[in-house]
C-alpha cells in the first residue's frame, strides 16, 4: 500500500496536472531552500566555485608553442613573449609603440649614418627637436636668461658647435643657462674678494702712513698719469693669478709710492687726477710768506706741521732738479 502511494507521488512530480493530488497525510512544511547568490555585475575568468582560473586554449590556427617558434630558441625573447597572452596582444603592443613614435611622444634613438643625406639629417633633426640653424638655439630663451654683447660671440660659437653635433634645443639652452649662472657666481666671488682686499690694504697702509696716507695715494696716481696713453689703465686694472687687482696689494702700493717720490718728490701734493702737478714756484712763495709771520698758521695753526713738511718737499724737489 505504501509502495503504491510512493509511485503515485513520483508520477505526480513527473507529470504535474493542473490540480495536484492531495497528500495522504499532513506533514510539516519543508524548510525553504536558500536564496541563490546574486550574479556578479561583470563576467570573470574565474569559475563559479572560485577554485582557480579557467583553462584558456589557443585558437585552432595558433599552435600551442607559438611563443617558442617566434623566439627562435632565444631564451630572452621567449621570456618577453611569455608576457603576452596571445599573438593578438603582441600585435597590439607593437601598434601602440608605433603610434608613440609617429606622434613624437617617443623619439627615435637611431643614430645618423656617417654619410647621411641632407634629407636624412633634416628628418632626424625634426624628430629629435633639433633646430634647422644654430641661431634658433637662442630664440625663445627661458625667462631670465639674457646674452650680453660681450658674451654673444662665445655663445654663438658654442651654438654652432652643438648644432654640428645635432644637440636638442632644450639641451643647448640648459647648458647656456648653466654657464651663465657659473659666470655670474664667479664674478660675484671675485667682486667680494677685491672688496675685502681693498679694505685690508687701506687699513694696513693707513696704519703705516698715518696722515700721509692720502698724499701717498695721490703720489701713485700722479706717477700713473705720466705713463703713455692706455698704459695707466692697464696697470690700474691689472689682476694677479687670484683675480685680485694688483693695486690692492700693499707691497705693490708701497713700491709705487717710493718710486713716485724718487721721480717726483712733489707728487704727494698733486691733486687727484691732475697730471700737470702744482705750480711749485707759486706754492713756495705762498708758504714763504706764511713762514715770515710767526703768528701765522705756518707756525701755530692746526696744520703747521703739514705746511712745514710741504715746504721741505718743495725745497728737496728744487734741489734735485738743480742737480
Amino acid at each position: 500500500m505504501a509502495e503504491a502511494a510512493a509511485a503515485v507521488v513520483e508520477d505526480s512530480a513527473a507529470a504535474p496536472s493542473p490540480t495536484p493530488a492531495p497528500a495522504p497525510a499532513p506533514s510539516p512544511a519543508p524548510a525553504p531552500a536558500p536564496a541563490p547568490a546574486p550574479a556578479p555585475a561583470t563576467a570573470s575568468i574565474l569559475d563559479d566555485s572560485g577554485a582557480g582560473e579557467k583553462q584558456i586554449t589557443a585558437p585552432a590556427d595558433w599552435p600551442e608553442d607559438w611563443r617558442t617558434k617566434l623566439s627562435a630558441d632565444d631564451a630572452k625573447a621567449l621570456k618577453q613573449l611569455e608576457r603576452f597572452g596571445s599573438p593578438s596582444d603582441l600585435f597590439k603592443s607593437y601598434r601602440a609603440l608605433q603610434q608613440k613614435v609617429s606622434s613624437g611622444e617617443l623619439k627615435s634613438t637611431a643614430a645618423l649614418p656617417k654619410d647621411a643625406t641632407p634629407e636624412q639629417i633634416k628628418e632626424y633633426r625634426t624628430q629629435n627637436g633639433i633646430p634647422e640653424t644654430p641661431d634658433a638655439y637662442l630664440a625663445d630663451l627661458p625667462q631670465g636668461l639674457v646674452i650680453g654683447e660681450n658674451e654673444k660671440p662665445l655663445v654663438d660659437s658654442f651654438a654652432k658647435y652643438m648644432h654640428e653635433q645635432n644637440a636638442p634645443k632644450s639641451l643647448v639652452q640648459a647648458a647656456i643657462a648653466w654657464n651663465q649662472q657659473q659666470t655670474e657666481e664667479a664674478q660675484s666671488r671675485l667682486y667680494e674678494a677685491n672688496t675685502r682686499a681693498q679694505q685690508a690694504a687701506e687699513d694696513e697702509l693707513r696704519a703705516e702712513y698715518g696722515n700721509e696716507y692720502r698724499g701717498n695715494i695721490n703720489a701713485i696716481k700722479s706717477l700713473l698719469s705720466t705713463a703713455p696713453s692706455g698704459v695707466s689703465d692697464l696697470i690700474s686694472t691689472a689682476v694677479g693669478p687670484d683675480g685680485v687687482m694688483l693695486l690692492n696689494n700693499p707691497a705693490i702700493a708701497r713700491w709705487l709710492v717710493n718710486l713716485s717720490r724718487e721721480i717726483n718728490p712733489m707728487a704727494t701734493l698733486t691733486p687727484a687726477g691732475n697730471g700737470g702737478g702744482i705750480d711749485v714756484a707759486a706754492r713756495k712763495a705762498e708758504l714763504t710768506k706764511m713762514a715770515g709771520d710767526r703768528s701765522s698758521d705756518y707756525w701755530k695753526g692746526a696744520n703747521a706741521q703739514q705746511l712745514q713738511d710741504e715746504m721741505a718737499q718743495i725745497l728737496a724737489y728744487e734741489q734735485k732738479n738743480q742737480k
